[in-house]
């Protein structure tokens, strides 16, 4: 994952993590992505059992990013526009911003 320029990470929680995946690899700028479960209590390893089971975890996306092509607030922009963090039901759907850098 690493390249050979300065990359940075941001971590957005934003409902179900494959449609997120699927539009932050299409931004330019954005160097790759993974997806996950992160912010919970307990269970280092969760599983989507434990997570819908309401171990606090939220489904979410790491998105690793060229600053020097995108801003991290072009992310936040293209994250808010494709969740709205009031129609979530569930933990694990859950809006959830993550501070890496």
């Amino acid at each position: 994952m690493a390249q050979e320029f300065d990359t940075h990470f941001a971590v957005f929680g934003a409902g179900w993590f494959w449609k997120p995946q699927k539009k932050f690899n299409t931004v330019r700028g954005v160097v790759d992505t993974r997806v996950g479960y992160t912010g919970g209590r307990g269970d280092k390893k969760p599983t989507y059992k434990s997570v819908c089971g309401g171990d606090g975890h939220t489904e979410a996306i790491l998105i690793e990013y060229d600053p020097k092509v995108i801003s991290y607030h072009t992310l936040l922009d293209v994250f808010f526009e494709m969740h709205d963090p009031l129609k979530t039901a569930k933990t694990q759907y859950s809006s959830s911003i993550f501070v890496c850098d």
